[in-house]
């Protein structure tokens, strides 16, 4: 939604599309599950252990590397990838429980709590910490508001944000090409507005295993693709300030009490903007 301020800004919101609902319904059992195994790095990732050092706590490393850690992602058709999720006598409660109603019961209590033991500490990954912050692009003036995963204790006792992705293990050269190409370019672009230094990429396999952790720094990303020349980050921020110079314009010829969306076209490759209703 596009909506003007006055003195001439403008005020841009992020709106859920009929299409976008529309294809979300339409996903197949499969696609669900792939959605849901970035929420379940992101818990497992944050989730203190008893010794004190988070399940996600990362060395740098390359992604040839085996990580120290291995994530088994829950899965209704393998029960046993429950059992890191529960205190070893409420998972034996769990498993003595028979057919349809031990389903239901990793279904609507993922956590293992019953009425014998203290419900355990979950990390809703739905929780996020939210950054405010003003920039400048070519002259124009970003109040931008973006969503981090969590935060890390720094050099010199400062925090920072950190944010925790997931992508298909790179094991053949196309892999890594089409990684760099397409998913390093969205977590870059993401990541280097918000200010956020570091992102920790999870490498898993197609059943959703973990194997392989990689800690990148934001400002490392650009010279990591620069080679293989598959974008420039001057071109991706000069196309930002491009549309949003010509959306200034377009807006300003518009009535002050119009309601507008800009909406992308993926098949086109066009930014329509149109009047709402």
């Amino acid at each position: 939604g596009v909506s003007r301020q006055p003195g001439g800004g403008l005020t841009l919101q992020v709106r859920e599309t009929a299409r976008k609902m529309a294809d979300e319904a339409r996903r197949s059992e499969r696609e669900q599950r792939m959605a849901y195994w970035g929420y379940k790095f992101e818990a497992l990732a944050t989730t203190p252990r008893e010794n004190g050092r988070a399940n996600g706590e990362t060395r740098k490393r390359t992604t040839d590397e085996p990580s120290e850690d291995r994530f088994r992602v829950p899965s209704p058709c393998d029960p046993d990838s429950y059992r890191h999720l529960y205190p070893p006598n409420q998972f034996e409660l769990l498993q003595s429980l028979h057919g349809e109603e031990a389903e239901r019961q990793r279904a609507i209590n993922p956590t293992g709590t019953t009425s014998h033991a203290p419900a355990a500490e979950v990390v809703d990954a739905n929780e996020e910490f939210c950054a405010i912050m003003r920039l400048k692009l070519a002259g124009l003036v970003l109040i931008m508001a973006a969503e981090c995963d969590c935060q890390e204790n720094a050099r010199g006792g400062e925090r920072q944000y950190v944010e925790l992705k997931t992508s298909k293990l790179l094991r053949e050269q196309r892999d890594r090409a089409s990684f760099e190409k397409h998913k390093l370019l969205k977590f870059w672009l993401q990541s280097f507005l918000a200010g956020v230094p570091k992102i920790v990429v999870g490498f898993r396999d197609d059943a959703g295993v973990v194997h392989q952790l990689q800690a990148i720094e934001t400002l490392a990303i650009p010279r990591m693709v620069r080679a293989q020349g598959h974008w420039d980050p001057s071109v991706c921020l000069n196309f930002g300030r491009e549309v949003l110079t010509w959306l200034l314009q377009q807006v300003a010829t518009r009535g002050e009490d119009e309601r507008l969306v800009l909406r992308y076209e993926p098949s086109q490759e066009l930014l329509l903007l149109m009047t709402e209703g």
